[in-house]
């Protein structure tokens, strides 16, 4: 990824957590609330639901184990280790219009 792109994206990420806190300050002065206050409730609501459940230890091994078992199968699907074992890799040289033309295969993204 570009550095443009990433940078660009922290930047929407940056404006947009910044136009939502603005926004909850116009909301709580329009209904005559003390500002942020919204924001506030928001954060304490998050915050009590997340820790709302109680996991015991073999829930949280077994979740790491799941998780751990499908970024595996992501990073197989995304570079098969049969690249090297396919039949048109062998394919290297060709006459084209009476001109020999020849050149290798690499892996690429």
């Amino acid at each position: 990824m570009s550095e443009k792109k990433l940078s660009s994206e922290y930047k929407i990420a940056i404006v947009g957590s910044v136009a939502g806190v603005i926004a909850t300050g116009i909301y709580d002065h329009i209904k005559e609330q003390p500002i942020l206050s919204t924001l506030w409730s928001w954060i304490k609501w998050v915050w009590n639901n997340i820790f709302e459940y109680q996991f015991t230890v073999w829930q949280i091994i077994l979740g790491l184990v799941i998780l751990i078992c499908i970024l595996w199968i992501i990073a197989k699907i995304k570079n098969p280790d049969n690249y090297n074992s396919a039949l048109w890799l062998l394919y290297q040289k060709e006459t084209i219009d009476w001109i020999d033309w020849t050149w290798k295969w690499e892996k690429g993204l």
